[in-house]
């Protein structure tokens, strides 16, 4: 729990699935008999939990690559959605859902893994290039390779 307080990025995507589940989750539980939620206050309820993901997934794009943010985001998401679907709502448990939970995981953890911050820049200084590719290259100008 501490890695989430130092990291604000991860925080901030871990209130957004838990936002998203939230208001996903009161959407089903409302047309359940003996809910206590009327259908038009259940869909309040969810797009106020749902607008308040989509709040923190903003926020937590402003330090992450966002192509990580939203596989976490959709992915934790649908994967704690169908768990809760199963253990708290009667859903059927099948090894198909397993399978593509699986899958939405790894993605997920394989996205994380192959995406950098920010690119690294090299050393040296770039070369301009002439004002198109047709005209020769100008004094002092290279073919736009970095230099040194």
């Amino acid at each position: 729990m501490a890695f989430l307080f130092r990291n604000r990025s991860w925080f901030y995507l871990a209130m957004a699935i838990v936002l998203e589940v939230s208001g996903t989750v009161t959407m089903k539980v409302a047309h359940m008999q003996g809910s206590g939620l009327s259908p038009a206050s259940a869909l309040m309820l969810m797009y106020v939990l749902i607008g308040f993901s989509y709040a923190f997934l903003a926020l937590a794009v402003t330090r992450m690559p966002i192509g990580v943010a939203y596989a976490f985001w959709e992915g934790i998401g649908l994967s704690v959605i169908t768990l809760v679907g199963i253990f708290a709502l009667g859903e059927v448990f099948t090894w198909q859902r397993f399978l593509a939970l699986a899958a939405i995981v790894a993605g997920a953890i394989l996205i994380h893994n192959g995406t950098a911050m920010t690119p690294k820049k090299k050393k040296g200084r770039v070369a301009r290039r002439s004002s198109t590719a047709t005209e020769p290259l100008t004094a002092g100008a290279t073919s736009g390779r970095t230099v040194g």
